[in-house]
């Protein structure tokens, strides 16, 4: 006759708080990450113009930003995406975000060095080229800068950025050749150029 054996309360006690640990204390968004996003947010004023093209095609646009406050968790942050293990911010989706301005290479933008996914699309960058400083986002796989005024040429740096798989800088007004540093973006499977002024 086997015996029915019960399972052990501290055994289930530690259980249960291990998974509360898991599930429930993801970690916040620490200070530096805070203070680097509120310090990009700067950078704009917030024109619904600006996301004209994303209102004609998508008709969803909105300021993001506007709604991030000092005092709250940067992860809970309307377009920020945080690993909920460690707190970084990993993605930032501002595409349609009402932008006006431009991103110069001391942005505080390129002290988030965790961030895999940056969308930008659908802005106002006011006819500025593409900072160098992308290139220290060196976990991206995903850049989309389309629709957004953008111009001048594309800098050799982007191509240090060996992880992306999706680049879309297509609808804007950049001009000169494809930096030949392409070559490093072994993982790219996704390059998206249309309606520029590349000469080939």
């Amino acid at each position: 006759m086997g015996y029915l054996t019960q399972p052990c309360p501290v055994l289930i006690c530690l259980q249960l708080l291990l998974l509360y640990f898991q599930c429930c204390s993801a970690k916040l968004c620490s200070h530096d990450q805070s203070s680097a996003l509120l310090q990009f947010k700067q950078l704009f004023s917030f024109e619904q113009h600006s996301s004209y093209d994303c209102d004609e095609v998508y008709q969803q646009s909105c300021p993001k930003m506007m709604s991030w406050k000092e005092d709250a968790d940067c992860c809970s942050w309307d377009g920020v995406t945080c690993d909920t293990v460690a707190g970084h911010v990993i993605g930032l989706d501002l595409s349609c975000s009402w932008l006006h301005g431009n991103i110069p290479s001391y942005s505080s933008l390129f002290f988030l060095p965790h961030i895999r996914k940056l969308n930008l699309a659908f802005n106002d960058f006011n006819y500025s080229e593409i900072s160098s400083g992308f290139s220290q986002l060196r976990s991206l796989t995903l850049l989309n800068l389309s629709s957004s005024n953008f111009m001048g040429s594309i800098p050799a740096s982007i191509g240090n950025i060996t992880q992306l798989s999706y680049l879309d800088l297509s609808y804007n007004n950049f001009n000169g050749h494809i930096p030949s540093s392409f070559s490093n973006l072994e993982q790219l499977h996704y390059l998206i150029l249309r309606s520029n002024f590349f000469r080939w």
